[in-house]
């Protein structure tokens, strides 16, 4: 049987990030990933990173009031904040050490304005914006054809937000896993089976047949960490949410240099395609692509960017976010068990969370304090 000092189920953002960390630390670390790096969530998601205006289904926004806990609102806030801080930063180690080009864009956000309450909104939003350093301007009609003749602006116009990058998900969570290998941690392809906690290690079984040991098991199965959860008897509330997200060639009118957001998102990513996201649907683990969605992602593009009927459709892609029954992600130790921990629920955020998470999962293993109250993302709360 083989020891370690921490075993990561679930090679995604969260659980890798978290691998790296603890490697870096001298921890032994193991990950067993059932299917593949980026084959799930992490690898087909949009590579947004913007702590501001949230993605789909975001219930939390810097400037805006959050609802369930006030406290876990807030903290969910500035993991997005330091999320987005610790992983800009960290890119230009991620692609010495890896090798590849994560395909970083900055690109502003032309948020579309249709009714004066979301006005209201985020001209409160933008007052938040401005003290912690991101620049926005809010833009007439007029002033958006300037910017961008081809959208199609709305009567309010809309606030262009400086801030938000974008980068290949796919390339991020491929480079963290040479990041983490680098530092000495084991990636092994196994399902996990049976967990069986002791009161100093845990133990872990795969379908296969090998087993394995640590002083912790950490939990960053995506949507799929409940289901883990159960090995272990926790009901830990993750479910999926299902994305959709289209892949569209070139504009014959030229390149489109601005993110246009709301009704969804349109942008051109550096490897020349301009992504429309997301659709978000709870409908389980149904992985077919849907008419639907894909309508609806097409007439949604067309109502921001009417050229865009020009382009052709060259993917279009499936994948499930793993969401919280109140859309703060679930960090900590599973109780009545001790070293068993979850990281998951990131939503459409993960990416962007994720160096942050593995920061905070690294102080919790170390006993130390936290710079994030990791009790606001305690399971405990449900």
């Amino acid at each position: 049987m083989a020891n370690y000092d921490a075993i990561v189920i679930g090679a995604g953002a969260y659980g890798l990030a978290c691998a790296w960390r603890l490697a870096q630390q001298g921890q032994s670390v193991l990950v067993l990933e059932r299917d593949g790096i980026g084959t799930q969530a992490s690898g087909f998601a949009l590579g947004r990173i913007d702590p501001l205006l949230g993605g789909v289904g975001a219930k939390y926004k810097v400037g805006s009031s959050v609802d369930a806990s006030q406290s876990a609102g807030e903290a969910m806030i500035e993991l997005g904040l330091r999320g987005s801080r610790y992983l800009l930063d960290a890119i230009p180690e991620i692609e010495s050490i890896s090798g590849l080009d994560l395909q970083l864009d900055q690109q502003p956000t032309l948020q579309f304005i249709r009714s004066e309450e979301q006005e209201e909104e985020l001209r409160e939003q933008s007052k938040v914006w401005t003290e912690l350093g991101y620049e926005s301007q809010f833009m007439d009609v007029e002033e958006i054809r300037k910017l961008e003749p081809r959208a199609n602006s709305p009567e309010r116009g809309g606030v262009l937000v400086d801030g938000p990058f974008f980068l290949d998900a796919l390339r991020y969570v491929q480079a963290v896993a040479a990041c983490a290998e680098g530092a000495g941690v084991a990636i092994r392809t196994g399902e996990v089976t049976e967990i069986s906690p002791g009161r100093n290690s845990v133990s872990v079984e795969t379908l296969s047949g090998n087993t394995y040991s640590a002083g912790r098991v950490l939990i960053a199965a995506g949507p799929w960490s409940a289901e883990v959860a159960k090995l272990v008897g926790a009901d830990i509330p993750i479910s999926p949410s299902k994305g959709e997200i289209l892949r569209l060639g070139l504009l014959e009118s030229g390149p489109l240099e601005v993110h246009l957001h709301d009704p969804s998102s349109l942008v051109q990513k550096k490897d020349g395609q301009i992504w429309a996201a997301a659709t978000a649907a709870d409908v389980g683990f149904d992985r077919t692509p849907t008419t639907e969605s894909r309508d609806t992602l097409l007439a949604n593009a067309h109502q921001m960017l009417p050229d865009i009927q020009d382009s052709s459709l060259l993917m279009h892609t499936v994948c499930f976010r793993p969401v919280s029954r109140d859309g703060v992600p679930i960090i900590g130790a599973i109780e009545d068990t001790g070293n068993v921990w979850v990281a998951s629920g990131g939503g459409g955020s993960g990416i962007m969370q994720s160096l942050a998470v593995a920061e905070l999962l690294t102080q919790a293993f170390n006993a130390e304090s936290t710079e994030i109250g990791i009790e606001n993302f305690s399971a405990e709360r449900f």
